[in-house]
């Protein structure tokens, strides 16, 4: 209660200022400095670091006390001033209290405009002046009084103080690079699942191109997970940047100060539906000299085999690898087996499915990760259905169930994020319930799966070996790789016939 009449005092008090001087010529705040003139020591003589400084306010009519109170209490007396190379970045933070009556943000010198860039999460204005003896107009609309209202600000220049400094880089000749990155998670949490999380949605390597001294680094991120990142949201050195987003090639453009500068990222996780914080490190001691083309890929070894719906393992000539046989050059090796086995007769099917959510979100998470194509197997009157996962880096225990009853699942891994499932269904008017750990979120999630009948497309039929003793296939390996055979060398037709 007493911070509201507290906010409502202030709002009136600067409604009160701002009647007053309408109209009022602005009048220049003197720099308290012992030094004389600093533009010298600005550009010549400041490190390259981080520093604090107070700052002075003047409002418009110096003889308005009120104008006088509410100009200091709109922003805070400390002030961030970033030096690097000449340049020098000033940060000025605005009252908590104050700063949701506030829009339409501005600062000028003599009536240039800065372009200052607001972080409405730090309540700060960050913008670039010639030299700390700068007097910048400092320009807001206030919401309560729906008007705009300015006042001067310059920085005590005795107050000035060094906070971090800067190691001075070794010039980078122009060129395309390579370097590696580490991150750090700055967000709410656990950090070691934080940091985890951030190294999957980050590649370790990003491209450098430098250029007359200027620094464009493109960060790689991870295609699995970069469609379901949203939002994107750059700092350098505490500066918000605009990058350029390629999301086809998962690629984040921008330019930073140098190599060692302090970039912080912040991405919209949509299936998570909040924002992941974490910062970009520069391992400067790796970095590379590349060809003109520097968007290679790292380490993303494509999947042998047909990529339809339902294969499983990889193929060679049309072969499937097992782990009852060897697979060379289309020919296959299998295990000898004593009993005498009778052959019996599938037949090999493609069909769509379908995923169903509680909410949008989830849906389109779980159409993300499993593919829309399955395969079908019939064998004497039984089916058995292949379902394929993608994005198994982020996923893990997966489990399936049919009318309230958990299924046995055989799962084959093709790689690092896909995996195959296959399970004996009971018709194909079954709804299938899949639940699975997502990492990132840290919990499990579940979602329907069902089949379009109309989209059930004949293959090819193929032969399976049965023990007679046990009624019980040969090998679930040999049966789920005879299926895929088939699938491979379905294709191989198709082609051959077109």
């Amino acid at each position: 209660m007493v911070r509201n009449k507290v906010k409502k005092f202030l709002a009136a008090a600067l409604i009160v200022a701002a009647t007053i001087s309408v109209g009022g010529n602005l009048v220049q705040a003197s720099v308290v400095s012992q030094e004389g003139s600093f533009v010298e020591l600005a550009s010549q003589s400041l490190k390259n670091g981080e520093y604090e400084v107070n700052n002075v306010t003047n409002y418009v009519d110096e003889s308005n006390n009120t104008g006088q109170s509410m100009a200091r209490n709109a922003v805070k007396e400390k002030s961030k001033v970033i030096v690097k190379d000449g340049v020098i970045s000033v940060t000025t933070y605005f009252s908590e209290d104050l700063f949701p009556m506030m829009n339409n943000f501005k600062v000028s010198i003599n009536g240039n405009d800065l372009n200052g860039k607001v972080d409405s999460g730090n309540m700060s204005i960050t913008y670039e002046i010639p030299s700390l003896d700068s007097k910048v107009l400092m320009e807001m609309f206030i919401v309560v009084m729906g008007r705009q209202v300015s006042f001067n600000l310059s920085n005590n220049l005795d107050s000035l103080k060094l906070i971090k400094e800067y190691e001075t880089a070794e010039k980078v000749e122009n060129g395309n690079y390579t370097i590696k990155n580490d991150v750090k998670y700055t967000g709410t949490g656990n950090a070691e699942t934080g940091n985890a999380s951030a190294r999957k949605t980050l590649k370790d390597v990003s491209d450098v191109t430098v250029k007359d001294g200027k620094y464009n680094l493109t960060l790689n991120f991870n295609e699995s997970s970069f469609g379901f990142i949203g939002d994107i949201n750059i700092k350098v050195d505490g500066s918000e940047v605009d990058p350029v987003i390629d999301r086809e090639n998962a690629k984040v453009s921008f330019e930073i100060n140098s190599l060692d500068s302090k970039i912080d990222v912040s991405v919209f996780v949509t299936m998570m539906n909040r924002y992941t914080d974490f910062e970009t490190i520069l391992l400067q001691d790796t970095l590379e000299k590349s060809d003109s083309d520097s968007s290679k890929d790292e380490g993303n070894d494509a999947v042998t085999g047909p990529s339809t719906g339902g294969s499983t393992g990889s193929t060679t000539g049309g072969a499937t690898e097992s782990n009852t046989g060897n697979t060379t050059g289309g020919t296959t090796t299998e295990t000898k087996v004593e009993d005498e086995v009778v052959i019996i007769e599938g037949k090999l099917y493609t069909i769509k499915n379908k995923v169903t959510h509680s909410n949008p979100t989830g849906q389109a998470m779980a159409r993300q990760y499993l593919n829309e194509s399955s395969s079908l197997e019939e064998i004497e009157g039984k089916y058995y259905l292949t379902l394929t996962f993608t994005g198994m880096d982020y996923m893990s225990n997966h489990k399936f169930t049919i009318n309230g009853k958990e299924v046995s699942a055989k799962a084959t891994k093709i790689d690092n994020k896909t995996t195959k499932y296959r399970f004996q269904i009971p018709s194909l008017d079954v709804t299938i319930k899949v639940n699975t750990y997502v990492a990132p979120m840290g919990r499990n999630v579940d979602f329907d799966v069902t089949l379009l009948k109309d989209t059930k497309a004949f293959v090819k039929e193929f032969t399976v070996e049965k023990l007679p003793q046990t009624g019980g296939a040969l090998s679930s390996d040999v049966l789920l790789g005879m299926g895929t055979a088939m699938l491979g060398a379905a294709g191989l037709l198709k082609r051959k016939k077109k």
